[in-house]
């Protein structure tokens, strides 16, 4: 397992607790809201900061936060020879600057914040996207369903929740995953990116020298006609599969894969 895999040990059982509830409450009368914000932010706690809010198994968007503190901070003190799992906060902790020294407090509080509010909002708003693509198009969800029945069988599922080893490559599901953030940006503006040094680019006729920023909206390269066709605002997973595409990647040398940018490119 790699490094991602071993800090995603805690994602499955997140997700085995929000299906766990679905299916609770599927075939009763009963009225449940699922909201993805509280799988998206208990996702995010874990990977980040080794440990859930809580946020599904509450079904609320608050969490005792002063409380959590508390007992996690008692916790550690009391098992300070044992050794945790790993998160991300660990892995920042240990990073250094150009000249070795440790990052600053101030850096690493602007980078745990970035993780909690960028990764939980990119991940709700996409995951509520695609769930109402395939409920409003129930001929893309009955494909979807065939290829998954095809590919998953409930004896070798010990939890309702699958592993992302036995799904990451079904075509039909990634190409379901990729129309979905096509159609719904992950991010209402162009995130913005500075021209390196000695490098100048021409957009459009219009030339561009180092330090400028530029900034295109992925709304905007989505539905660009002469890449996606004429049919830009309807749901078609199939155009990424007829276009051969590697849609579990998402990459390739045709001009969809290289139009298609989600969550853009370059580091933050």
């Amino acid at each position: 397992m790699g490094p991602i895999g071993k800090l995603g040990v805690g994602v499955h059982g997140l997700i085995v607790c929000l299906v766990s509830l679905c299916l609770r409450y599927c075939w009763t009368n009963t009225y449940l809201p699922i909201d993805y914000n509280y799988l998206a932010f208990d996702i995010i706690g874990d990977l980040a900061f080794g440990s859930p809010f809580g946020m599904i198994a509450a079904q609320r968007d608050s969490a005792p936060m002063l409380e959590h503190d508390e007992e996690e901070g008692q916790e550690q003190e009391e098992t300070k020879t044992k050794k945790k799992r790993t998160d991300l906060l660990e892995k920042l902790l240990q990073g250094k600057d150009e000249s070795g020294a440790p990052m600053g407090r101030e850096e690493l509080t602007a980078e745990a914040l970035t993780q909690l509010i960028a990764g939980s909002d990119t991940t709700s708003n996409s995951s509520c996207a695609i769930t109402y693509y395939l409920a409003a198009n129930p001929d893309k969800q009955r494909k979807l369903q065939a290829e998954l029945d095809e590919h998953l069988s409930p004896s070798t599922m010990p939890t309702p929740a699958t592993s992302f080893e036995k799904v990451k490559s079904l075509p039909y599901l990634n190409a379901c995953i990729n129309e979905g953030l096509r159609l719904h940006a992950t991010s209402a503006m162009g995130l913005p990116r500075v021209i390196p040094p000695g490098t100048v680019l021409e957009v459009c006729g219009e030339k561009f020298g180092p330090g400028s920023v530029l900034s295109v909206p992925s709304f905007t390269i989505h539905r660009d006609q002469s890449v996606w066709g004429e049919d830009i605002e309807a749901f078609r997973p199939e155009r990424w599969i007829e276009a051969g595409v590697d849609v579990q990647v998402g990459v390739g040398t045709g001009p969809m894969a290289k139009a298609f940018n989600p969550f853009s490119y370059g580091p933050r």
